[in-house]
């Protein structure tokens, strides 16, 4: 088994470099080499050729998902989870281009000798047998038939030792978001049982009255700037695969890259916006699809059109469609890719027109040709057209321009410079210059058609389309642009409207992004939405300078604005993140001045996920009372008094009597009579109470909230030991925990609501604020010396803050104002 150990020591180091560890590299690799170290001595110590063969396995096994892990972070910036393959599975056949494409030596190392280590696996265990018995012979004096356990007490010993290190430094959410075993137990986690009930309590997200009132004002329509102007138009959307900003009005030696849009740009009423930046997440393209239409943003967990197939939305189609238009959506690709089937319907398309309902003469890529798919699409907008008196929304998507961006050589019409010849940009810009010339030839048909003068049409792009994924990619970049790719241009797409009845060619630079597009389209056809909510602004009237909130290249909590990029780092620590001057590119020391947007962005995007995970529309396009869907905007920032327990019945009834709702209490655990086969008793305070006693009198009197710590020890032990002994505890009692890293491993054991009690710790305020900004706590006790915080809020001895208690009594995430509120310590 040596070699395994031996060649799992250099993948967590390989595996590290792969995915772009950035915070403690070493102490991260150690700790993945330990664990794997640990989980394949477990395994090798099976009798018999079970434990050989099961010790080949996890190496193969791990080694895969280690791969899979590298290749989709060179994509999307995090791990893949299960839930991802789960739904995602199935479209692998129709990305091994891509993947070819990602592929790097570093990753390769990954998987590169597991058919040797298949073939040769007796030769090897042979040479470790023999090599493993000389070291130990020479070491301990016996060979490795006499080893003791000696070597895994020593790897376990280590391991804690690493952790304890980043921990002590602050580092919980960097090891969750960096290291390969944490990422993946805690995935295993949100999964299984235990997530059913934290995604309820991540659920309660703070979502009040006024949000809701906000995000109904931003739907309505507001006289400005082309108000109606394009009344009673047709609108016909074109979204482009893989358009980026960069190609408009630009050239390759000489060449123009795309002609034809750049010749659109120029007509009387088109209106360039060149400061838009698409919002996408897991879902990709779909997830632009959902952005454009609908102004909410896309899942942060899943692609939308799979994640909530079955929630009721009121976006662009079917405000039209109340509006008297007929909605009908066009893809030449798989009817059921992205799960398009079944989430068009509930977007309010009427029909959608699929891969079948196209002749496929020829394919480039994934399938149809976009000359051939815009060709025929001409009939289906005119019998679209023909339905009745009223106007239509037509809204199409491409796909020839789709990565790996391999075009046929009689499509290749651009003659790039040596250093771009056969390289991911070089083919880029064959492939868009393809499409360009097809949006031309559509633009033209639909002037023949005479569609053009009567129509809103619009194209934009979908998304990126190159990403620094290798660093050739990102060499090649640098040589054609003359200066390093920016951040903000990977996210740029362009937005291009032509809108009859304005006089002339404009270019609006105000930042912008997808999530604009429905109100701005709204406002232009003049039609209200007193049903639905947004996020977005109508870009043409925007009444304060916008904040893109981009949730993929930039992870979730950074930003866009006119003067600034804020890039969260991956270990989800603000401190850690990094400010760009837009206009200079160079990084900003102050990172602090990003706070403020950085909690906004953070927030909205939990609201986001917030509408979608408990179907909003649904209720309030029935008309429900707004009081109604916010159950708990009372209350939100009570500061309420504290009572630590002795443990004393008199007392704990005394207290009841005379309001005393919240009690915290520390337990003890002594030795059952193991004459009689007991268990051990868990005894409160001071006094020979047992818990069972006082979980009795929570079951009576319901609105007691029990904060239960250790009196002393380890507490993630005090809590495992718990649940075996009182299982029905976790469902009962609050967990109070002293240590951040307790937070994962009493949540593992079923305890889902905690406290963190701060008395008497040290602790930075940033770190407290990034840590609680992440996790769903019911409350945090804060020492004496840190009170004043709030108003009123001071009690004698301690303060713990509470937010209103919610269905069976349990408390809900401190909201934003009370985590600023927290760490404006003395």
């Amino acid at each position: 088994m040596l070699i395994l150990y031996l060649l799992l020591f250099i993948k967590a180091f390989v595996f590290c470099f792969a995915t772009g560890v950035e915070q403690y590299f070493v102490l991260i690799s150690l700790i993945t080499v330990a664990i794997s170290w640990i989980i394949l001595g477990l395994i090798a110590r099976l009798p018999g050729k079970v434990g050989k063969v099961l010790s080949y396995g996890f190496y193969v096994g791990l080694s895969l998902f280690m791969f899979a892990d590298a290749m989709y972070y060179s994509y999307f910036w995090t791990f893949i989870t299960f839930e991802t393959i789960v739904q995602q599975g199935g479209q692998l056949g129709s990305i091994v281009d891509v993947i070819l494409l990602l592929l790097t030596v570093s990753k390769a190392l990954l998987i590169i000798d597991i058919p040797l280590v298949i073939i040769f696996n007796k030769k090897i265990e042979q040479w470790s047998e023999s090599v493993t018995d000389k070291l130990h012979l020479r070491v301990f004096g016996y060979g490795q038939r006499k080893q003791p356990l000696k070597l895994s007490a020593a790897l376990v010993l280590a391991s804690m030792i690493l952790f304890s290190i980043v921990y002590n430094a602050g580092g919980e959410a960097t090891l969750f978001s960096q290291e390969f075993f944490h990422f993946h137990g805690g995935d295993i986690l949100k999964v299984g049982p235990i997530h059913a009930k934290s995604a309820e309590i991540e659920s309660t997200e703070l979502f009040t009255t006024e949000d809701v009132l906000q995000l109904k004002e931003n739907a309505r329509l507001k006289q400005g700037k082309w108000t109606g102007i394009g009344k009673g138009k047709n609108l016909i959307v074109i979204q482009v695969e893989s358009l980026q900003n960069f190609v408009v009005n630009n050239t390759v030696d000489g060449q123009v890259i795309t002609p034809n849009i750049n010749e659109f740009l120029k007509e009387k009423g088109t209106v360039y916006y060149d400061n838009y930046f698409h919002i996408t997440s897991m879902g990709s393209t779909s997830d632009a699809e959902f952005v454009t239409n609908n102004s909410l943003h896309p899942s942060t967990e899943a692609p939308t059109y799979k994640q909530y197939e079955g929630n009721t939305f009121y976006g662009l189609p079917w405000l039209l469609r109340d509006n008297g238009y007929n909605a009908w959506v066009f893809h030449g690709f798989e009817r059921a890719y992205w799960n398009r089937d079944k989430a068009y319907p509930q977007m309010g398309f009427q029909r959608y027109l699929s891969q079948e309902d196209y002749s496929v003469r020829e394919k480039i890529g994934f399938g149809i040709t976009d000359k051939d798919f815009f060709k025929q699409s001409i009939p289906y907008l005119k019998e679209l057209d023909n339905i009745d008196d009223n106007p239509f929304y037509a809204f199409l998507i491409t796909l020839t321009s789709h990565t790996p961006y391999e075009m046929p050589a009689k499509e290749q019409k651009l003659k790039l410079p040596e250093y771009m010849e056969g390289t991911y940009l070089g083919n880029y810009l064959q492939s868009i210059h393809y499409t360009d010339e097809a949006i031309g030839q559509f633009i033209q048909s639909l002037k023949d058609e005479g569609l053009y003068d009567d129509s809103i049409v619009v194209l934009y792009g979908d998304h990126y389309a190159v990403q620094v994924l290798t660093p050739e990619i990102g060499e090649t970049m640098q040589e054609y642009l003359g200066h390093q790719y920016r951040l903000d241009e990977i996210t740029n797409v362009p937005l291009i409207m032509h809108i009859p009845g304005v006089d002339e060619s404009i270019t609006n630079s105000e930042t912008c992004s997808m999530m604009d597009f429905y109100p701005t389209v709204q406002n232009l056809l003049g039609v209200d939405n007193e049903k639905g909510i947004v996020f977005g602004e109508d870009i043409n009237n925007m009444t304060k300078p916008h904040v893109v909130k981009p949730q993929t290249i930039l992870r979730r909590g950074s930003f866009i604005t006119n003067d600034i990029i804020y890039s969260v780092n991956r270990d989800e620590i603000f401190t850690h993140g990094q400010v760009y001057d837009r206009k200079t590119y160079e990084l900003i020391d102050d990172v602090s001045s990003a706070r403020e947007l950085y909690e906004e962005t953070s927030r909205e995007i939990g609201l986001g996920e917030y509408i979608l995970r408990k179907d909003l529309l649904k209720p309030i396009l029935a008309g429900e009372e707004i009081e109604n869907l916010v159950k708990n905007d009372e209350g939100l920032l009570s500061a309420k008094p504290l009572y630590e327990w002795d443990g004393m019945k008199t007392m704990l009834r005394r207290g009841y009597q005379d309001g005393v709702r919240q009690v915290l209490v520390k337990g003890r655990w002594v030795d059952g009579n193991k004459g009689l086969n007991s268990p051990d008793r868990l005894l409160l305070g001071e006094s020979d109470m047992d818990l069972s006693e006082l979980l009795r009198y929570k079951r009576d009197n319901p609105e007691l909230q029990i904060i239960l710590e250790s009196a002393g020890g380890n507490e993630t032990e005090f809590f495992e030991k718990l649940k075996k002994i009182y299982p029905e505890a976790s469902e009962q009692i609050i967990a109070g925990i002293r240590k951040y890293d307790s937070h994962f491993f009493v949540g593992a054991y079923g305890f889902n609501d905690m406290v963190l009690d701060l008395r008497g710790c040290e602790y930075e305020e940033n770190v407290l604020k990034d840590f609680l900004k992440g996790k769903y706590l019911p409350g945090v006790i804060l020492p004496d010396e840190d009170n004043g915080i709030l108003p009123a809020a001071q009690t004698q001895g301690e303060v713990v803050y509470f937010r209103a208690p919610r269905e069976k009594g349990l408390f809900e995430k401190p909201d934003d104002e009370l985590l600023q509120a927290l760490v404006k310590l003395k």
